[in-house]
């Protein structure tokens, strides 16, 4: 009773999620770089930092992008480092990076490292549409509740910048007064400063010194004098320059379901719960009143992921449950149904009360491992009652029934349970980012089979000795379905070598069929949730071009049906498919997040909703808009379904090599959406100076770079902070002299004897193509050419062979391959290492229950034959062989070879004393009938709702639970009829052994006496 109320109680507060929590064993590091264009950013700040990476041991690789104004690095660690190897690795990397004293002077800060985790994503996000007045004051009040909200951790906006104070200033007033821009910039520091003093001391009382300088009102600044002589001459910035408040410049826009607005993404602490943040924040947002012209629509709610697969995982479980119960009520009579079902909460419950100390949470991945587990709970359970029925069918009193018939069956039964946890252990050491996501998998299995060996073992048997003393009778259809049995078996030991020849002739159909009809797809994304629209328009595009040609879009995804859209957001300026992306790179660049309702409510997959919209955008779009479209996918993220790298230094002999690859794969059936990385930028004015000038007057590089930076981009140069409140001043040229390209000659530098000497004495121009983004590869230029597959058509690892034999690695261009192709190598080369780990595991278990070598041969046989559903029920369904598919086949194994030990063990209990018969393999097989029959039908029955998703469909679990389902349909006949013909094969032999030995031997007698002759 305590282990279900206090399961009861652990099951209601354990913290639920929608994936386990995982770290990816990823350092990422941002150095932030004001103004500098993308190649600047390139070698000034990323090469010095890969440099200093080089000290540091450990690392697989490293791989950067340098954009305007940032350098973002990420560093992969180890996938299979545990945490203390990675918080090694991370310090490493953090006492590199803070050896490093090159970087420019003009870098904001130093480079911020951190770590990626599954809790870094946001769980929703709130989009807000309205007006920028009405959002300027209506999005601090939303983020100020939100952080109020217990399970908040952090919010990130995406469009509608805050405000800020800008000073601009005319260049011609500047050099009327003999002042340059450093000048301005540095009188505007010293001005806005506060402090103390120390302390007065008198003899009477101590009185504070402190200067409060600082601005009270932004307007302020233009007292700022920049200069003064002693006379009282001089001139103040309000003769310069004028201030204004505007929204900070991120170059991005940003939709809220096609009108213009705002994002809000929440990120949630670390150990709170997914579904009561969420919870909360809906509550929250119930229970403000919004301003007229204002909507909020809540986007990628993770919760509502979440929630819908814990309640059909939930509803499924409790329908395969009745039918579970209902069938053990079919075979046994009320009592000993009841108490054999009674094990299946008792033990789930039980799991649950144990969950909380491994730091396991309820996810999706957790319940699968419930639901694949769920059958089988009562497979001992079913082997303890039946044997006791049986006893008492024989008219043994209940005590002794039920102490006899845990002494004969219970070392069965141990082995039973433990090959099917052997079998699991295993897939606790698989590697990778998928590892880590399904570990909990085998965890819950064992847990819950050494649960139900105890609760068979010790609370069954005092539950089925209550009651009634009577004999129990076995039910009629009971009897009728063994004396039919019988008679099949009968027959087919008689023609047994023709019965095992079938059995392998299926086994060979369907090992051709799995090997040339079945995909191989680790995570399969027919009910992906979602999608993403990319738009490139021609360098130099404007931001109202592209955002015409994304209004034209949002059209179209507006017309599709409310059972399939949730709402789409759009960002204006970027490509990056991370939603917490808050700035912009050019304004030529568009994505647009399109989010779907769960695969069980719609009619159509992602893929198909793509392409009715791809057909649109054939048409409708114009000829020099290039837009693509991939899949958000489900699962751990292993990239897209082909990425080719082409790592060169020039930039040409890479471009060639690119554009061959990108036309050769272009051409390869089942490839759409070809594309690469390179994002070509603005052209670039590239300023060359002339160093002995720039010395000769007295001024720095420093001085040249700063002046070109505050004059065009701005630079932050002081603040105005009060209570929940903080203002930036950012000081720039006025915008005409930042739109006339003349001016930028005579850009006045003032040196340190006080002259003013124009720009155009120290530097020349030249006019080339920019670059927006550079990527790198452990330190080498590298292009990545990557796009969509039909996997019916193509498989990533075809791909990747066919383009390493077409274009192969040499001296100028390395060819190398990520994303999906090279994670399905890793994920399913550890599966088979994993398989044959639980193989031999399973071999030796049997081995130590039956104190024999040989006998075990006998189950091992029956092992391969289980594939044959699976591969039947996959290929009918048309689902690719992916990663749950082959962890219900491990579960299959388990409930096969549970049945098959205990057949094994009943037809050879008497071999110790005489040589078993025919007659003793169909009576022990005839025996053993009705726990087979249960043990795979309660697992079938408990398995087929969630395959087929009665209850809810789930993308990852039901493939699981319909291979287990097909393969113990076919495993039942495996167990039923091949193993007695292989137990009668093996008698066969050992009759034979004795003939056989005296042929070889007179063989090789007559052998040797011819040698002698």
């Amino acid at each position: 009773m305590a282990v279900i109320l206090f399961g009861i109680r652990t099951a209601a507060i354990i913290q639920k999620e929608s994936f386990p929590r995982v770290s990816r064993n990823q350092i990422m590091i941002s150095t932030y770089y004001p103004g500098a264009a993308a190649r600047d950013v390139e070698i000034n700040v990323t090469v010095k930092i890969e440099e200093a990476l080089l000290e540091v041991p450990g690392l697989d690789e490293y791989a950067s992008v340098s954009r305007e104004g940032v350098s973002q690095i990420t560093v992969y660690v180890d996938d299979d480092a545990d945490a203390e190897a990675f918080r090694v690795a991370y310090d490493d990397v953090d006492a590199a990076i803070g050896r490093l004293d090159t970087l420019p002077a003009t870098v904001d800060g130093r480079p911020v490292l951190r770590r990626v985790t599954s809790d870094d994503l946001p769980i929703v996000e709130l989009s807000v549409a309205g007006s920028p007045e009405l959002l300027q004051t209506f999005l601090p009040y939303l983020e100020r509740e939100l952080r109020s909200i217990d399970g908040v951790a952090e919010l990130t906006r995406v469009g509608q910048p805050e405000i800020e104070a800008r000073i601009l200033v005319d260049p011609e007033r500047a050099r009327q007064r003999e002042v340059d821009l450093l000048t301005i910039a540095r009188a505007i520091q010293r001005r806005n400063l506060e402090g103390s003093g120390g302390t007065l001391e008198t003899f009477l009382s101590e009185k504070k010194v402190v200067a409060y300088t600082k601005f009270e009102d932004y307007r302020e600044v233009l007292d700022t004098n920049v200069r003064r002589s002693f006379e009282g001459y001089g001139v103040r910035l309000s003769e310069l320059a004028t201030v204004e408040l505007v929204p900070e410049e991120r170059k991005l826009i940003v939709h809220s379901n096609g009108k213009p607005g705002a994002s809000v993404l929440v990120r949630r602490k670390s150990g709170s719960d997914l579904l009561d943040t969420v919870d909360d924040i809906r509550t929250m947002l119930s229970s403000i009143q919004l301003p007229p012209g204002v909507a909020v629509n809540l986007l990628n709610d993770q919760s509502y992921l979440a929630r819908n697969r814990l309640q059909l995982l939930a509803s499924n479980s409790l329908m395969g449950l009745l039918l579970v119960t209902g069938l053990l009520f079919w075979a046994f009579d009320a009592r000993t149904a009841l108490w054999t079902a009674f094990g299946i909460p008792f033990t789930l419950l039980g799991v649950f009360l144990l969950l909380p100390l491994l730091d396991i949470t309820l996810n999706a991945i957790t319940l699968g491992g419930f639901v694949m587990v769920l059958g089988m709970l009562v497979d001992d359970a079913v082997v303890v009652a039946e044997q006791v029925q049986n006893l008492r069918e024989d008219g043994m009193p209940p005590v002794d029934a039920a102490i006899g018939a845990v002494k004969q069956v219970w070392k069965p039964v141990f082995a039973a349970a433990a090959t099917t946890m052997v079998a699991f252990t295993p897939m606790l050491g698989l590697g990778g980012l998928p590892g880590k996501f399904i570990w909990v998998i085998p965890v819950v299995v064992i847990l819950a089979l050494s649960m139900s060996l105890f609760e068979s073992y010790f609370i069954l048997p005092l539950h089925l000795v209550h009651g009634s003393s009577r004999a129990t009778h076995k039910k009629r259809y009971i009897i009728a379905l063994e004396n039919l049995y019988r008679a099949i078996l009968t027959a087919a030991l008689r023609f047994r070598y023709p019965v095992v020849s079938f059995f392998v002739g299926i086994l060979a159909v369907s090992a051709f069929v799995a090997g040339n009809y079945l995909t191989k797809d680790p995570f399969p994304q027919e009910a992906a949730e979602g999608f993403i629209v990319r738009s490139t328009l021609p360098p130099g595009t404007g931001a109202a071009q592209m955002e015409a040609l994304q209004n034209r879009i949002e059209i179209e995804l507006a017309k599709l049906p409310e059972n399939e859209l949730v709402g789409y957001s759009t960002r204006i300026g970027t490509h990056s498919d991370s939603p917490l992306t808050d700035r912009g790179l050019q304004s030529n660049l568009a994505i647009l997040f399109v989010y779907l309702t769960p695969y069980s409510e719609r009619d159509r997959s992602a893929t198909d909703i793509m392409d009715t919209l791809r057909g649109f955008l054939a048409h409708e779009l114009p000829e020099h808009a290039d837009v693509t479209m991939e899949l958000m996918r489900l699962g751990p993220p292993v990239g897209h379904p082909f990425e080719v790298r082409v790592s060169a230094n020039d930039d040409e002999t890479r471009s060639r090599r690119v554009e061959e690859i990108r036309h050769f794969v272009g051409g390869l059936a089942g490839v759409s959406d070809v594309r690469d990385d390179e994002l070509a930028g603005r052209p670039e004015l590239n300023l060359r100076v002339r160093h002995d000038m720039l010395a000769q007057a007295g001024l720095t590089v420093e001085d040249l770079l700063t002046t070109l930076r505050i004059a065009f981009d701005g630079m932050i140069v002081t603040n105005l902070t009060e209570v929940g409140r903080s203002l930036d001043f950012r000081l720039r040229l006025n915008r005409e002299a930042r739109a006339n390209l003349e001016f930028l000659a005579t850009l006045p530098l003032l040196n340190h004897a006080g002259y003013l000497i124009n720009l155009d004495r120290f530097i020349y121009i030249e006019e080339q193509p920019g670059r927006a983004e550079v990527s790198h590869v452990n330190g080498d230029r590298t292009t990545t050419v990557y796009g969509n597959l039909d996997k019916d058509l193509m498989s990533p690892g075809d791909l990747m062979e066919i383009v390493s034999q077409r274009f192969p690695s040499d001296s100028a261009v390395r060819i190398s391959f990520s994303g999906e192709p090279v994670e399905n190598e890793k994920i399913f080369g550890d599966l088979a290492i994993a398989a044959l780990t639980a193989l031999l595991g399973v071999y030796l278990i049997i081995a130590l229950v039956f104190d024999s070598l040989t006998r075990p041969v006998i189950v091992m046989l029956s092992v391969p034959f289980i594939l044959v559903g699976v591969v039947w029920g996959l290929f009918f369904h048309g689902m690719a062989l992916s990663m749950f598919a082959l962890l219900g086949v491990i579960g299959l194994v388990g409930v096969i070879v549970n049945n098959a030990i205990v057949l094994v063990h009943t037809i050879g209990a008497q071999q110790d004393t005489e040589a078993v018969k025919e007659t003793d393999i169909i009576r022990g097989s005839v025996q053993r009938l009705r726990p087979v029959l249960l043990t795979s039908l309660t697992t079938i029955l408990g398995l087929f709702p969630t395959a087929y998703g009665l209850g809810g469909y789930d993308p990852m679990i039901s493939p699981m639970c319909l291979a287990m389902g097909y393969g113990l349909l076919f495993g039942s006949l495996i167990v039923m009829y091949l193993v007695p013909c292989l137990y009668c094969i093996g008698r066969d032999l050992e009759a034979a052994r004795p003939s056989l030995t005296r042929v070889l031997t007179t063989a090789a007698k007559s052998l040797s006496g011819r040698r002698l002759r």
